[in-house]
């Protein structure tokens, strides 16, 4: 793992302690996973992972219950992560900048397999195709959106 590289164990170890920790940033740390110990910080409510080239989003986003927003702008996904229903808190996704080309999770995530509190979705990119749009505004409307930022 390339994070486990950039950051020593020094620092990694102390960051899975701090148990109260409300937001983090882990932009631009070239990491290709989310790290397994972010799921003991039960109270992180704001998440920035951008410009991280993550090849999957772990299931275990779901572990951090008080998790309000995700920032993934940039991170190379070519897919609507599956992952990011299973956070159950989430009101902020921003997925601007993302080469995504695929609309297969954003059907999953359109059958709504728990109610969704997501209030502000965010898809800024310049490489959008009419098929992408479409499904995001539906994401929207369907999940309830208040701000759907889909340019």
């Amino acid at each position: 793992n390339p994070f486990d590289q950039r950051l020593p164990e020094e620092v990694m170890l102390p960051i899975g302690k701090l148990m109260r920790l409300r937001a983090l940033n882990l932009s631009d740390c070239g990491l290709e996973a989310v790290p397994e110990l972010l799921t003991c910080l039960r109270s992180l409510a704001e998440l920035n992972l951008s410009n991280n080239p993550l090849s999957n989003l772990s299931t275990s986003l779901a572990a951090l219950v008080s998790l309000r927003t995700l920032l993934l702008r940039g991170c190379g996904l070519e897919a609507i992560p599956a992952a990011v229903c299973q956070v159950p808190s989430l009101e902020v996704l921003d997925l601007s900048n993302n080469p995504i080309r695929s609309t297969r999770n954003a059907v999953e995530l359109l059958r709504g397999r728990r109610p969704c509190l997501l209030q502000r979705l965010i898809l800024r990119n310049d490489n959008w195709t009419p098929e992408l749009v479409a499904v995001a505004c539906k994401m929207a409307r369907l999940w309830g959106v208040r701000e759907p930022t889909v340019a």
